[in-house]
């Protein structure tokens, strides 16, 4: 509600812009005035090595809206500050889901509905940072636990969202929820082995 900007950016505290980051995604705006995402790509560095970056493309970058929804629905296409919302788009539909907030990768249950209500812009700049390896960052939590339990919560989100609107997950999103399940699944297993030894 205090925002007043047509376009509106999350940024967390640990994350950064490059100077062009803005002026990229303006123009970018500027070329689909109908787009209510406008979405990059991104590099990615740890805290202790900010020079070595590595970089980062969206989930199913240029691809169809379908193709996009059938991977959001168990993860976030991108980091939270690749993108640029209309602020309509926001306050028409209050995404942003609260009672996930703490949870590792909670963003993926705000940019799901928003594919579903709005259009993509893309860019191949790559003007966000996104620092790994803080200290306080929740993509960091190692209890695999804690980190099947963020995915089974998204996922319930997502899922919930689709019959709001009647629907079902389609064979992709089912596929794509299996997959991200039996990859936490992996990281839970093998996080045991370890400690057992």
């Amino acid at each position: 509600d205090v925002c007043s900007s047509d376009l509106v950016l999350f940024l967390d505290a640990d994350d950064l812009i490059e100077p062009q980051y803005l002026e990229d995604r303006l123009a970018l705006a500027a070329r689909n005035p109908t787009a209510d995402l406008l979405v990059g790509c991104w590099e990615e560095f740890a805290n202790c090595a900010p020079s070595k970056r590595s970089f980062r493309r969206p989930a199913q970058f240029k691809q169809e809206p379908e193709a996009l929804q059938a991977t959001a629905v168990a993860y976030a296409p991108w980091i939270l500050h690749a993108a640029l919302v209309r602020r309509a788009i926001l306050i028409d539909s209050r995404p942003w889901p609260e009672e996930l907030d703490g949870l590792p990768s909670e963003d993926a249950a705000f940019w799901f509905p928003l594919l579903h209500r709005g259009t993509v812009a893309w860019s191949d700049h790559a003007g966000a940072l996104y620092r790994r390896h803080t200290a306080n960052s929740r993509d960091e939590i190692r209890d695999a636990g804690v980190r099947l339990r963020a995915l089974a919560a998204v996922v319930d989100h997502n899922v919930r969202f689709l019959h709001s609107l009647g629907r079902t997950p389609s064979s992709s999103q089912s596929e794509s929820i299996l997959r991200v399940f039996e990859s936490r699944s992996e990281e839970r297993r093998v996080g045991k082995e370890c400690r057992s030894r």
